[in-house]
């Protein structure tokens, strides 16, 4: 590393605008964009850093017979520090357990895991910031400019004592909850599984595995759907409610004997379909309040909440600045485990959390409005955007268009869910920021800090997208440069786009100005998007319990994925529905018509694979078209075995780093000899996993480890480590808010319609990436009035070119909206004469555009729908059936264009499903069944209650002659039936060829036909063709067509037209 040139730090100038170093196109660089939100979180160490250089030296000084036995002997000593033994033990009881009993000799290599198991530990105790029981604190402070400077260093922290805040242990009252539901199922309340949902003949829902120390692990459940339990499960609602309700219930509705309804309720119960309430507490850091709110309705258990409460008012005592003996934790231990009979082991039975409370209420800001404005010219300039659903959404758009699609029918499919992509940012790509430090670097020496000036940054327009940030927050480590005259104040490692309340979520429950500051963050976020609905998720992600329980609960809605939150803005999930925008994906709320941004506060272990599908999505959707700053160099410094530090106004933005491979290894055996050759430092930070260990070069134990590093991972990743100067230097973690200077506008406001959406659901598999087809797809734009006419002109016109339809392999159309009406006309020929085709329709449509018939038109590409229609061989036969759809649509277009009145659009819609219906070879039982669950999910859709239900039963029945004609086809009372019952028959050959094919291709796929989501989506686009905006009238339709096959089939009618041929 070259020497580092002495620097004055800006926070020593006055605090006023720099002058404007540059212009780019025109437009003058804003400077100054950023400074401080007004406070600051500090996360440090328990001990500082001088408390581990003591230790090593004295391991140095130990008269041990080997370098490891001395270790040992300095380890012994630090162990008998009761602060130590109680953060051990917060953090593994039984790792204390083997240390207690251990004489500290070290024999075999069992001991030496000990040992270096406890120098891990201890370790992270002086170096690592990140929270982790009482290893480190947490402070909360605000900063006003000229306040007296209560001498913030790095030493500060170091003399002011831990207050701690102990809580129950979430996964001891989770397992203690469980044992309640066994031992008096009758007593509690309960409610439906907030995940459940039907898909084709069954329920489906997120389930669970439980595992250790309370862990779950997720997958996805179905349970056979019948009348009967759909019966129940709705007249109960969503709860909860009783044992008894729910004996009520099924006596009401299913006609079940009590043996069998405490049979019925105990499988639903096992299979967690019935929940018990209350459930987990996802929010307020107190696990044990559920509990107690639970115990009291279990008589066996009566006497356990007093136990409970005792011992936390017992911990409660205890002096919290000081450690708390071992023993206490241990008898606590023993008496919690004596609650729970099946002897239930957890790491602990109490947890805690430390705060450091500041000896004033305010600090000084002079250095962090510098730090401030140095961290937004960064931001602003090489921010870079996130998005996990990147593939995710490019998938989504060539599968589903613009249709909004029920969200848990999108993530049943596999292939898009291995579309999540959680990496930030794409290192294949060379940023702005990259063309810089290779530039500086070629020019440098090897190893020289690489310095960049505000004049290497003002060259860079900042980016318009990062420029929409509002309130982003840069992490940041202190690092004390007391008298080495460097200048070297912070270490950045992260600005985010989002606002800190995330990382500050947890501490919420132990510091109420944390926790005021949470609530008037949201409040501010929801007042700027008045019409979105901001929605915490409530759930339970694999090995987070503590996490998730501590965070307050600060918007106004919850999304519940399992366990129901009796939370009034609650919204199961099955409430959402996911759309593509040109701004990326969309969440859409059925019940409340209005778009949702989930939020997932606090730390949630997101990336795990036990999670979720639903639960991973929505943490993806959060990250959406956020921007991040952190210098990852791209792949064009990847063959680098290493790189120098790059610094910026007194910042590191990146600290040097040292790459060392197996390879290099083999042909130098010696670590040590490899490190110094290397030129790597004495004191390195070593990352593995998310550990991040301060270890010495020049020390065999710490070589030892590096060596065991290399070996495990095939690679070594070391950084620089800033060595203290003051003798109680602490590595204070610094979580800084920004705030824009000018403030931005408003939220742009965002529409309140309720997308069109799609009732049926989506098919498994056959999500894949498809090529370019030789479909032509020409969007045509024009009034929703005119469409009707337009569409008898595209057959009795285009469609009657001889030219054009020797040219043809089919065509189709549909209507659409997104949000403008048009139509989506689908051309196939062969590459030969696609540009025939091509030069054809031109011709036919171009005057049509002229005389503003349509008013503007659009070609894209089309990608065949292989979820919705079962793979490419039935999506390729479903393709040439919406052909003949087409053509029966236009001539019944025609036809009642024709009679102009006389001919009902709902006796259009009669016509063409129950001639389709005929067609696919279902008789009017079938019929029946498969109209009536297309009614029932419309009914759910529109949220038809008995009055209006009521009121369609009235109207059918003034309609019921009308209907009952045009389905068994006499045409004396309508003179437009004759006509077209004679073109469909003419035509019906070739619809009936293609329905036996399609049969033949789902039987072969161990499928039903007749309750097919297949055949329920044909009936669908059929409706479509004849109608815009057509759902209002299918819901209608659907019942009216359900009644009359009904009432057949009561008196005995059977179908006459349906093809005897159609069976395979």
């Amino acid at each position: 590393m070259g020497e580092m040139k002495s620097w004055t730090p800006r926070s020593s100038l006055p605090c006023r605008p720099l002058p404007i170093l540059n212009k780019l196109k025109g437009n003058e660089v804003k400077q100054n964009t950023f400074t401080h939100g007004g406070h600051l979180a500090i996360r440090a160490p328990a001990r500082n850093a001088a408390a581990w250089h003591n230790y090593i030296a004295s391991s140095k000084d130990a008269i041990g017979n080997s370098s490891l036995q001395r270790r040992a002997d300095a380890a012994c000593r630090i162990f008998q520090d009761m602060a130590v033994q109680e953060a051990i033990w917060l953090a593994s009881a039984g790792l204390l357990e083997r240390l207690g009993k251990w004489d500290w000799i070290v024999r075999d290599d069992d001991d030496k895991k000990l040992l270096s198991a406890f120098d891990r530990y201890y370790n992270r105790m002086c170096f690592r910031a990140t929270p982790f029981g009482t290893f480190s604190s947490f402070s909360f402070a605000k900063l006003r400019s000229g306040h007296d400077d209560p001498a913030f260093s790095a030493g500060l922290l170091g003399d002011i004592a831990l207050r701690r805040v102990f809580t129950l242990d979430a996964e001891l009252a989770f397992h203690l909850l469980h044992h309640a539901v066994s031992l008096a199922p009758r007593v509690l309340r309960y409610s439906v599984n907030a995940s459940l949902y039907k898909r084709g003949d069954m329920f489906r829902f997120v389930d669970w595995r439980q595992g250790r120390f309370g862990s779950r692990s997720y997958t996805v459940s179905e349970v056979q759907w019948t009348e009967e339990l759909a019966q129940v499960l709705v007249a109960r609602g969503r709860g909860p409610f009783t044992y008894d309700q729910l004996l009520d219930s099924l006596a009401t509705a299913a006609d079940c004997s009590v043996e069998e309804s405490h049979e019925l309720i105990s499988s639903l119960c096992q299979w967690q379909v019935l929940l018990p309430c209350p459930g987990l507490n996802f929010f307020g850091g107190d696990a044990s309040a559920v509990l107690c709110q639970a115990l009291p309705r279990v008589p066996a258990l009566a006497g356990l909440v007093e136990k409970v409460e005792a011992e936390l008012h017992a911990l409660a005592r205890q002096p919290c600045a000081q450690p708390v003996p071992v023993q206490v934790f241990r008898e606590a231990n023993q008496r919690f485990r004596q609650l729970y009979p099946d002897g239930f082991k957890t790491n602990s039975c109490i947890q805690a959390d430390s705060f450091r409370p500041l000896p004033q209420d305010h600090l000084d800001d002079g250095e962090f409005v510098s730090l401030a404005e140095r961290a937004g010219d960064l931001f602003s300039r090489f921010g870079y955007r996130i998005n996990g659903l990147d593939r995710f959404t490019e998938h989504f758009r060539q599968r589903y268009e613009n249709e909004f699609i029920r969200l848990v029918d999108v993530l049943d499919d596999e292939a898009l869910t291995e579309a999540f992509d959680f990496d930030a940012q794409r290192t294949d790509q060379v940023t702005e920021l990259d063309r810089i430090l290779i530039k500086k670097m070629l020019d440098a020496t090897p190893g020289q800090t690489i310095r960049l000036s505000y004049a290497d940054i003002a060259a860079v327009a900042p980016s318009r997208h990062a420029a929409a940030v509002s309130d982003p927050f840069a992490i940041v480590e202190k690092i004390d440069h007391s008298g080495n005259g460097a200048g070297i104040c912070f270490e950045l490692q992260d600005i985010l786009s989002t606002h800190s309340i995330d990382w500050l979520a947890r501490f919420a429950h132990g510091d109420e100005a944390v926790a005021a500051l949470m609530a008037g963050v949201a409040k501010e976020v929801e007042r700027r998007d008045p019409l979105v609905v901001h929605a915490e998720v409530a759930y339970m992600p694999v090995a987070r319990l503590g996490n998730i329980m501590r965070r307050p609960l600060i918007w106004s809605h919850v999304l519940d994925l399992v366990e129901q939150t009796e939370h009034d803005g609650a919204l199961p999930i099955s409430d959402l529905w996911l759309g593509a925008t040109p701004d990326g994906l969309e969440l859409w709320s059925q019940s409340l018509q209005r778009p949702v941004q989930p939020h997932v506060t606090s730390a949630h272990n997101a990336r795990h694979p036990g999670n979720t599908n639903l639960y991973r999505f929505l943490r993806a959707f959060e990250r959406q078209n956020q921007w991040q700053f952190r210098l990852v160099p791209s792949s064009a410094f990847a063959g680098l075995d290493g790189m120098p530090r790059v610094e910026y106004e007194g910042i590191v933005v990146y600290p040097a780093n040292w790459v060392i491979r197996s390879e290099s290894l083999e042909r130098n055996r010696d670590l040590a000899a490899l490190l110094r050759q290397r030129n790597v430092p004495r004191w390195v930070r070593m990352t593995e996993f998310d550990n991040t260990l301060v270890l010495d070069t020049e020390d065999e134990f710490d070589v030892a480890q590096m060596a065991r590093s290399l070996k495990t991972n095939g690679s070594l990743f070391l950084r620089e480590y800033f060595a203290p100067h003051a003798p109680l230097s602490v590595n204070h973690e610094l979580l800084l808010p920004l705030r824009r200077r000018v403030p931005l506008p408003a939220a742009r406001p965002v529409r309140t319609d309720f997308p069109q959406v799609a009732a049926y659901q989506m098919a498994d598999g056959f999500m894949r990436q498809v090529p370019h087809s030789a479909m032509i797809y020409v969007k045509l734009y024009m009034a929703p009035g005119a469409f009707d006419a337009f569409l008898e002109q595209i057959y009795t016109g285009l469609m009657r070119d001889a030219d054009l339809a020797t040219r043809l392999r089919g065509w189709f159309f549909i209507r659409y909206a997104d949000p403008d009406h048009h139509i989506r006309l689908r051309l196939a020929s062969d590459d030969a004469s696609y540009g025939f085709v091509m030069e054809r329709l031109m011709a036919w449509l171009t005057p049509y555009w002229r005389q503003r018939v349509v008013d503007t038109y659009r070609f894209d590409l089309y990608t065949p729908e292989y979820a919705r229609y079962k793979g490419p061989r039935l999506t390729a036969l479903s393709e040439r059936l919406f052909g003949q759809d087409s053509i029966l649509a236009c001539q019944v277009l025609k036809v009642r264009n024709e009679q102009a009145g006389a001919f009902a659009t709902l006796h259009s819609l009669i016509f063409a499903v129950d001639r389709l219906l005929a067609d696919a070879g279902l008789d009017y039982r079938a019929s029946h069944a498969l109209l009536a669950s297309l009614a029932q999910g419309f009914s759910h859709e529109f949220g038809v209650d008995k009055k209006r239900h009521a009121g369609m039963g009235m109207a059918f029945r003034k309609e019921a002659g009308n209907i009952e004609n045009i389905l068994l086809g006499n045409d004396q009372s309508l003179p437009w039936l004759g006509a077209l019952d004679a073109f469909w028959r003419d035509q019906r050959h070739q619809r009936v060829g293609l329905m036996r094919e399609c049969r033949r291709q789902l039987v072969s796929q161990g499928e039903s036909w007749e309750a097919n989501e297949f055949l329920k989506s044909h009936v669908h686009m059929s409706c479509n063709r004849l109608v815009s905006g057509s759902r209002p009238w299918e819901l209608r339709l659907y019942h009216y067509l359900a009644k009359a096959y009904h009432s057949f089939n009561a008196r005995g009618i059977e179908r006459k037209n349906s093809p005897k041929h159609i069976e395979p």
